[in-house]
């Protein structure tokens, strides 16, 4: 602990002395109001004249310091939690939240020091088991972290999240093939876990499944780490003010596959922002995943009026005029989208999209070579390329981009399927067969895998 982080920790009075009759700690006050969003220091001032008003009321402390740590204003979360629980030394979870904020402002040894006696005192707290596992593995500390996933699953077995901890741990004990099962559990019961999806790619790499591993690995590109809940989660929520927290959770929120809560939240970002252009594209492109393409178009448009120069705003006006079937014009954003970022794969992709949408293949191919080239993650612009080169009569080049999309995407049955015709095509029977069984397990009742079937000779089932 550094002398900062030392003296933080006494700037709380003990509880006995507290219990005396001790005059209460000071309030804690923002240690600057500069470079913060208005609203955050709205909220905190707030928070600081009612806890002023009733400087003894431990819960009124305890609304500060989540008003501070949801804020990411960590110096002043540390203080103010350690001021609540002075005043209040029997709610632990409000200990649980001091170890976060001490984690988050660098104090690593006094945070798990926290966490280790709020398990102590609750250990049927998943929340503080799992974050506990966490840093311990982080410690390399494996088998207390162990200890504590195992903990947590037990108490929530329905979550996640402590799975993916524990498949960790064991892929550090050298059992891959339990971590696999581990993570398999978890994307059960959260297909879209990032996480989930890397470590299982570790996994099959550990254990030499290279194919699988790759394309399990691309899945979890940018996994990040989750947390389970807590009894103040839904508080802690309510409280985030601040600009960079609430675009950053819509980030994450469209990233994960849910687009109608980014666009809560981004909605409620605009009416304070209203000439934001990030929180312009993102409210538009979280529209076009809701079908909303036509309600998406004013942001846009505003987004392109405020700043021109941004290829993510033509690359969601193409694609808002794609989904509208406006093609002239989803071309016209496409081609300035390639203008402005021209080794954007995203932005050559749409405009093969454009291209593929209006019988332009020859064009389409083009596209998705320059897409494929410039990122080699995306088994879906494989495929694509696979498809246009067969309406090419290109087959046999079908064959490896075929290849390369089942491969990336195991699981997709477009990609598989596709793999079983092209292989059909150009007489590789068998290998056709091995794809279409890989088809047929993944849709066994699909009226077009048993047409294919038919159409290459397989055995019926």
């Amino acid at each position: 602990m550094g002398p900062r982080s030392a003296l933080l920790s006494l700037l709380a009075c003990t509880s006995t002395a507290c219990g005396l009759g001790a005059e209460p700690p000071p309030v804690v006050e923002l240690a600057t109001t500069e470079g913060l969003d208005a609203d955050v220091v709205a909220l905190a001032r707030k928070h600081i004249a009612a806890a002023r008003l009733q400087p003894k009321d431990p819960k009124l402390r305890a609304n500060l310091a989540l008003v501070y740590e949801a804020n990411e204003l960590w110096e002043e979360g540390v203080r103010a939690w350690s001021d609540a629980v002075a005043l209040d030394p029997d709610q632990p979870v409000w200990s649980y939240h001091r170890a976060i904020c001490l984690q988050q402002h660098g104090d690593t040894a006094g945070a798990l020091t926290e966490l280790r006696g709020v398990v102590a005192r609750v250990p049927d707290l998943p929340a503080a088991r799992h974050r506990l596992g966490e840093m311990l593995l982080d410690a390399d500390d494996v088998e207390g972290a162990r200890v504590e996933y195992e903990s947590a699953i037990r108490l929530v077995d329905y979550a996640p999240d402590p799975y993916i901890g524990l498949a960790e741990v064991m892929m550090r004990q050298g059992n891959d093939a339990r971590a696999a099962e581990l993570c398999q559990r978890a994307l059960a019961l959260d297909p879209g876990s990032r996480r989930a999806h890397y470590d299982l790619g570790l996994a099959y790499r550990g254990l030499g499944r290279m194919a699988e591993a790759e394309a399990e690995l691309n899945k979890g590109l940018n996994a990040s780490k989750r947390f389970l809940s807590d009894p103040l989660t839904v508080q802690l929520d309510s409280y985030r003010e601040g600009f960079s927290v609430r675009f950053s959770e819509a980030a994450r929120l469209k990233k994960e596959g849910n687009p109608q809560a980014a666009v809560t939240i981004l909605e409620s970002l605009l009416k304070r922002h209203p000439k934001d252009v990030l929180v312009l594209n993102n409210l538009g492109g979280s529209l076009i995943d809701l079908g909303r393409a036509q309600a998406a178009l004013p942001h846009l448009l505003k987004a392109k009026e405020i700043d021109p120069t941004q290829f993510a705003t033509y690359v969601n006006l193409a694609g808002a005029h794609l989904a509208l079937k406006n093609y002239p014009e989803a071309l016209v954003q496409a081609d300035k989208a390639v203008e402005l970022a021209p080794k954007l794969a995203q932005a050559h992709a749409l405009r093969a999209t454009i291209f593929l949408e209006t019988g332009r293949f020859e064009e389409a191919y083009t596209e998705l070579k320059t897409a494929v080239g410039l990122d080699a993650s995306s088994g879906q612009d494989f495929g694509r390329l696979g498809q246009v080169s067969i309406q090419l009569g290109r087959v046999r080049e079908a064959v490896g981009y075929y290849e390369t999309a089942a491969r990336l995407l195991p699981d997709s049955l477009p990609a598989q399927a596709g793999l079983a015709n092209v292989y059909f095509r150009v007489g590789e029977q068998a290998k056709a067969l091995a794809a279409f069984e890989r088809a047929r397990k993944l849709a066994p009742d699909s009226p077009q895998v048993r047409a294919l079937g038919l159409e290459i000779g397989a055995p019926v089932r």
